[in-house]
């Protein structure tokens, strides 16, 4: 998996006092890294200079795989934080806060968004409510919900549970950690292959390449599991139909006729699209990702393995 954060030996000085003393790491997609260090070791330094919002005095950081200096308007979109140091505007009231912060990351879907937020951060009640009037637990997970407004790729927190009380903190710490799982969860690549019956069954001569090329499909779906689903997140699933009434198969059904192409199904008719849409649904869903690399049949009961 490539790194999302690439920090190469960056250092900041102030004069003749070097606040950050060549740090270099990386971090992957979905990884949590966390600096550690007492007041002054340069901590809030270096979130500051990930964010552009310093200049490293050497060194190269890299989001992405661009470079942040020369692309930091178009890398800001996919990064977002929380610090202590910098609060919400105290006048605006909590909704017009996230929809001002909604407009600047070119959040789509705006109302929708606040609404998710509101619901899983507990703050629909306070929406309403001038921020600046807000109590410190309030005000966090106020700014927890402007740091996942844009549905950052890369968010950085700035000592997110400072001064909070220990229930607070606790949701906050458990809140990332669910937000984790549904960000991983979310930017899955869920690939469906359309094989055929013909795969396992196998077709009469006339057929032949037709079942072999859709027995490579379920091959290919199998090794796409195995080989890069930890790697790449990606969840590989075939469905394996039997004759299906398109308009490709019409001019079969003609010819042969519905009773010779029927014949073995247990239903009442042959499947038909909106037969396997459904199916389809689910596994786009990601409630069937564990069923990765396996094939899914929809036939009627004709072929039964």
């Amino acid at each position: 998996m490539k790194n999302l954060v690439e920090v190469k030996n960056i250092k900041k000085n102030y004069g003749k006092n070097e606040a950050v003393k060549g740090i270099s790491f990386n971090i992957k997609e979905d990884e949590i890294l966390g600096l550690l260090g007492p007041n002054g070791s340069g901590k809030t330094t270096t979130i500051g200079m990930l964010l552009g919002l310093l200049k490293p005095t050497s060194g190269e950081i890299f989001i992405n795989g661009q470079k942040l200096e020369g692309n930091r308007i178009e890398i800001l979109e996919q990064i977002n934080f929380i610090s202590p140091y910098i609060e919400l505007p105290k006048k605006l009231t909590v909704k017009q806060n996230l929809y001002v912060y909604s407009k600047l990351y070119k959040v789509q879907n705006i109302e929708e968004r606040i609404e998710y937020l509101s619901e899983k951060l507990r703050i629909g009640e306070l929406l309403d409510n001038v921020t600046g009037e807000l109590s410190s637990g309030q005000k966090n997970r106020v700014s927890l919900a402007k740091a996942l407004i844009n549905e950052p790729r890369v968010l950085l927190l700035d000592e997110p549970t400072a001064s909070l009380d220990p229930e607070v903190g606790d949701f906050v710490r458990t809140y990332l950690e669910e937000y984790k799982r549904e960000k991983k969860i979310n930017s899955r690549l869920r690939i469906i292959n359309i094989a055929s019956r013909a795969a396992f069954r196998g077709e009469q001569q006339e057929y032949i390449s037709y079942a072999c090329s859709k027995g490579g499909i379920i091959s290919l779906t199998k090794t796409m599991s195995r080989s890069f689903g930890e790697t790449d997140n990606i969840v590989a699933i075939s469905i394996a139909p039997g004759f299906v009434r398109t308009d490709m198969a019409q001019s079969f059904i003609d010819k042969h006729g519905e009773d010779v192409v029927g014949q073995g199904i247990t239903l009442d008719r042959l499947t038909e699209p909106k037969d396997i849409s459904p199916l389809v649904s689910l596994i786009v869903s990601g409630k069937m990702d564990h069923s990765t690399g396996s094939t899914i049949d929809v036939n009627g009961g004709s072929f039964l393995r």
